[in-house]
């Protein structure tokens, strides 16, 4: 992990090595936003930032392109959803604590997703820092044991389907 926040584009480099710490705020010319999670690949080490923008923790209008999702959480937005034309990156900014803290809240208060299919047997999300190379190397552990489990239970489902 690194202390120094970079700007976020589109298409990365998303390394797990290069991850900044969670709570780290960003802006474009639309809005701010704020980190609140990775979602890694513990196998290819790939770690895709995750924000929430500053106006879905408000309530108010996201810029025009993100409502609310139907269960009441607010989005996770990658960085291919606020990056791009008119927008190519999100730059640091400042801290602020307690809009920081809001996003953080916000994610906790999400409705977990459905394991309907395959596409999230591949990433898990990481919501919290981790402390040296020892803690990452259990996370990453957990993570691939916890991909396995999910791989499991999705073929087992399939089976009682049947």
């Amino acid at each position: 992990m690194t202390d120094t926040p970079r700007p976020i584009t589109e298409d990365g480099p998303h390394r797990f090595a290069d991850r900044v710490p969670l709570g780290t705020r960003y802006a474009d010319e639309i809005g701010g936003y704020t980190l609140v999670a990775y979602s890694v690949d513990p196998v290819s080490l790939h770690a895709v930032p995750l924000l929430i923008a500053d106006e879905d923790v408000t309530g108010g209008p996201s810029a025009g392109r993100w409502d609310r999702i139907g269960d009441g959480t607010v989005p996770l937005l990658e960085p291919c959803d606020v990056t791009g034309i008119g927008a190519p990156e999100l730059r640091p900014t400042g801290p602020d604590p307690v809009k920081a803290a809001a996003a953080r809240e916000a994610l906790a208060d999400r409705v977990p997703p459905l394991l309907r299919d395959t596409r999230v047997f591949g990433q898990v999300m990481l919501t919290e820092d981790l402390d040296g190379a020892e803690a990452e190397v259990a996370w990453l552990e957990s993570a691939k044991a916890e991909l396995q489990r999910r791989r499991e239970q999705w073929q087992a489902n399939r089976t009682v389907g049947r």
